[in-house]
This record gives C-alpha cells, sequence and structure tokens, in this order.
C-alpha cells in the first residue's frame, strides 16, 4: 500500500468557551474602564461626525473625568472633536447626551477664547495641550472620536438553546403560524410564557429580534375589555397599545400582537387565527453571568452594581437608615438588568429608594433617594398602582412582577443595600469545564484551573491592569484527546493527545 503523508487539523471536542470569544469592543474601538473609543481622523463637521457615531450606536466621546481624558489624549495624536455642546442654550455647555458637566471639565480660560453665538461645538485641542477649545460646528477641520459602552455578551448558558439574551431575560422567536393556545402551550413546555414586555428597552429588544407580526403574552380572556398580561398581572404605566378608535376591542377579539404594519406597537387580534409567530420569554440564568467583585456580604453581576439583602421586614425608613449606616443607599435599579437581577434575589416584595415625600421632593415628583436626590430618569417600572397623596415610598411588588408600586412609608418590608463596585477589571467567565479564582480589582490576579481530564491552552494567569483591561487573553481547557480531522481524504479517524502533530501512513 502506498505511503501518504496526511496533515491532520486538531479539533478539540470542548468547544470555545464564551469569555474567550467575547469582545470587550467592536472592531475597529479601542477599550478603556468600561467604554469603547474609534478616532476618525477625517476631517468632517460636527453634524456628519455625530452622524456617523449614531450609526455605530455611539456618540462622539463624552470625557467625564480625569481618566478618561488622558485615555483620550493617549489615543489620539491631531485635535479632534468630542461631543459637548451649547447648540440647544448658548452659553450654558452640555454633553451631548443631554446631561449637565459636572465638577470635572477641561475648558481653557474664557477670557482667551470666548463662546459666541457661533461657536457651539467644542474640540480637544492639540495646540492647547488637548484642553476643551470652543469650535465652529459646521468647519470641516477636525476628525473626531466616538464613543460607546463595552459589551461583553453572556456567556450562552445565561440562556438555553434557541434562545437570545437581553437584560435578564431570554428569548426565542418561533415564525411558525400558529393558534395563541398552541403558541402558549408550546412557550410553556419550556417553562417560558409569551413574551411580556413590561418596559421600552424590552419591546425595542423584540423589535429588533423579530421581522413578522407576532402574538405576546396579553390578553382579555378573564375580563372582557380589561387587558392584562397573560400571568395575571396588570398592565401598568408602560404600553403600546394603538388608539383603541382605530383598533377597537370585541367580545372575539382576546389576544394582542405585535403589528409589523403597526410599527411593532400592540394591536388586539383574534386567539384562534393561525396567521402569526410568537416569541416565548423566560427568566436568565443570573448565577451564569460573571460576578462582581463587591465589598463583603455584598454581590453583583456586571452591568449592574452590589447589593445586600435585608430580609427583616422594616418601615422605609428604618431600611434607609440601615443603609446608610454601612455607606449604602437603599437600592435604586436604574436599567432592566438591574431589575431583573433584584428579583433573582428572591426576595418578595420589598422597599426600592424612591420617593416623593417632603422634604425631600413635592407630591408626585418621584426622585431617587441619595443624597443628591436625582429626578428619575427614562428608566421605571411603574406598575398600575395609583399614587395618593399618603403613598410616598415605593416598593417593588413581587405580586406585580416586581414592577413599582407606590407603598405607605411605615408598612413593613424587606430592603435591599447598593453600593457602587469597586474600579476592577471585567468580569472573568470561567472557561468551560474549568473553574477562575482570585482578585478583579487593579494588580490583583486571577488564576484558571481545568477540572480533571482536560488541559490548559492558554495562560493560567492574567492581571488586572491600571487601565482595568486584563493583560492576558482567557485560556481554554482542552480535552486530554482531541478528534483528528484529515486536511485532505482519508480513511481512518483516530484518538490523539491534544496539541500533537501525527502523520498517518496507510
Amino acid at each position: 500500500m502506498a505511503v501518504r503523508s496526511v496533515l491532520l487539523l486538531l479539533v478539540v471536542l470542548a468547544s470555545t468557551p464564551w469569555a474567550a470569544r467575547g469582545q470587550t469592543c467592536p472592531d475597529g474601538y479601542s477599550y478603556n474602564a468600561g467604554l469603547c473609543y474609534r478616532w476618525t481622523e477625517t476631517l468632517t463637521s460636527a453634524l456628519d461626525a455625530n452622524n456617523d457615531c449614531a450609526s455605530d450606536g455611539a456618540t462622539l466621546a463624552l470625557p467625564r473625568s480625569q481618566d478618561e481624558h488622558d485615555y483620550l489624549t493617549g489615543l489620539i495624536s491631531e485635535t479632534v472633536l468630542i461631543g459637548i455642546t451649547d447648540y440647544y442654550h448658548e452659553g450654558t455647555w452640555k454633553y451631548s447626551d443631554g446631561t449637565e458637566i459636572g465638577a470635572f471639565n477641561k475648558f481653557l480660560p474664557e477670557a482667551d477664547y470666548p463662546n459666541t453665538g457661533r461657536i457651539d461645538c467644542v474640540v480637544m485641542s492639540k495646540d492647547d495641550s488637548y484642553m476643551w477649545k470652543p469650535s465652529s460646528c459646521s468647519q470641516e477641520q477636525y476628525g473626531y472620536v466616538c464613543q460607546k459602552d463595552a459589551v461583553m455578551p453572556p456567556p450562552p448558558l445565561v440562556c438555553p438553546d434557541g434562545y437570545s439574551y437581553n437584560a435578564g431575560l431570554c428569548y426565542r422567536w418561533t415564525e411558525t403560524l400558529t393558534s395563541a393556545l398552541d403558541a402558549n402551550n408550546d412557550c410553556a413546555s419550556d417553562g417560558a410564557t409569551l413574551a411580556l414586555p413590561r418596559s421600552q428597552d424590552e419591546h425595542d429588544y423584540l423589535t429588533g429580534l423579530i421581522s413578522e407580526t407576532v402574538l405576546i403574552g396579553i390578553t382579555d380572556v378573564l375580563e372582557e375589555g380589561t387587558w392584562k398580561y397573560s400571568d395575571d398581572t396588570e398592565i401598568g404605566a408602560f404600553s403600546k397599545f394603538l388608539s383603541e378608535v382605530d383598533h377597537p376591542n370585541t367580545a372575539t377579539i382576546d389576544c394582542v400582537v405585535m403589528s409589523k404594519d403597526d410599527s411593532y406597537n400592540w394591536k388586539p387580534s383574534s386567539c384562534s387565527q393561525e396567521q402569526y409567530g410568537y416569541v416565548c420569554q423566560k427568566d436568565g440564568d443570573m448565577t451564569k453571568l460573571p460576578q462582581l467583585e463587591c465589598p463583603d456580604g455584598y454581590t453583583g453581576v456586571e452591568g449592574t452594581k452590589c447589593y445586600r439583602v435585608v430580609s427583616e421586614p422594616a418601615s422605609a425608613i428604618a431600611a434607609l437608615a440601615e443603609c446608610q449606616a454601612e455607606g449604602a443607599d437603599p437600592v435604586l435599579p436604574t436599567s432592566d438588568l438591574e431589575h431583573y437581577y433584584l428579583k433573582s434575589l428572591g426576595l418578595g416584595t420589598h422597599w426600592i429608594g424612591v420617593t416623593d415625600s417632603a422634604p425631600r421632593s413635592t407630591e408626585g415628583n418621584w426622585v431617587y433617594l441619595t443624597t443628591d436626590l436625582p429626578a428619575l430618569g427614562s428608566f421605571n417600572r411603574w406598575g398600575s398602582t395609583a399614587n395618593t397623596d399618603d403613598l410616598d415610598c415605593v416598593a417593588m411588588d413581587s405580586a406585580e412582577a416586581y414592577q413599582w408600586a407606590p407603598t405607605y412609608c411605615l408598612d413593613d418590608l424587606a430592603c435591599v443595600c447598593q453600593k457602587a463596585p469597586p474600579d476592577q477589571c471585567p468580569p472573568l467567565a470561567a472557561p468551560e469545564n474549568g473553574a477562575v479564582s482570585g482578585s478583579s480589582l487593579p494588580e490583583g490576579v486571577a488564576t484558571f484551573t481545568c477540572d480533571e481530564g482536560y488541559n490548559l491552552d492558554g495562560a493560567s494567569t492574567t492581571t488586572c491592569q491600571a487601565d482595568l483591561s486584563w493583560s492576558d487573553d482567557n485560556p481554554t481547557c482542552n480535552s486530554e484527546f482531541c478528534m483528528c480531522v484529515c486536511v485532505s481524504a482519508c480513511v481512518y479517524v483516530h484518538m490523539y493527545e491534544c496539541n500533537v502533530m501525527v502523520s498517518v501512513t496507510e
């Protein structure tokens, strides 16, 4: 028999773990302390620069700290436009996302560089040590830096196979046209429900997931004319129903779709028609998300803050005092991810740090209960409970899917204390068939190990650097035996030790 040398490609049986595949920043961006930056040297106007950043889901750079400013000065080598303007109110500089310039700023003295009605933009000026200098918005003589939040996709184990992840929830879109009953049954067989969009973010994610009209989990089958989520919770402050005048509800219309022809707004529909697909929804497994390194007694995952559960019921006043005694705030959820992480703690109904009580605020003007008492932003999870003069505190109501409910401040409820996580590198996920331990704090070292029967491929340790990035890529844990796949035709497939080159003869 002729002798042939056949090159073999060793293919590891274990798949590449999420942490090794995940990209902190998109291609073309560089990473610093939770943010991604892209410098474009092309000389352009502020409008075109803004449009280019926006097309990428980014903004012009918004340096809010010395660290961010210093990183930008190291990234660029020419004057660049940044996201600061007084376009909307002459003489009042704000970041382009509408937020105020805080204590940190690098403006050159106004006496030397006066602001006029025709100067509405700002550059980091190379000729002035990259200090901030007012500039015309229309001049095409500067490059620019785009900025966006760093995103580390969660490990696949957060959601079952076939589901996609968003902010604590898992979704599965099925295009098969079916009745509402069959759709409900299919979701239930998976431990899920039809999708229950309760916030703008959840609604927006669904519109990005689907490309056709779909059934969602809203019905009035139990009480004609009263729409509820299919888990029997009330429709809260968030709703995307089309005008009832244009789309009337009748006794034969008991279900709801997100209608493609109506910009995916909610439209009453028959439950029996087999003409729509559907989306199933279930909670993500929060224990699989990368864990933050928090103060003792506190826990959190990447994208949240650090939390400590206080299960002993107490009034809102007592709960506030307990949190403040340890330098913490009552919990202040500001995103859907934080909302669902708090839900995953299994605490039941509990206080959150929101009030409209004097002297901190005025009736109906809800504010976060912190030392600077900011007003609520665009995020909220208000349920259906109406506010009255004597309901001056707020709870996450477990009976209403943990939506926010105005509550009497002297009620006795559990609470959650919140602290900001310390500066740290992005949490590391353990390699598949392995583990990771150590510290994510600056100069901390994380160590990787593999389960029995697996070998470590890559560095066994990585160090958290001053710029809050890891010094080394995550390793993988490979099986001690790997399958050999022939580059050219061969007869036999064998198992060999990993990381060896094998010559096969026939």
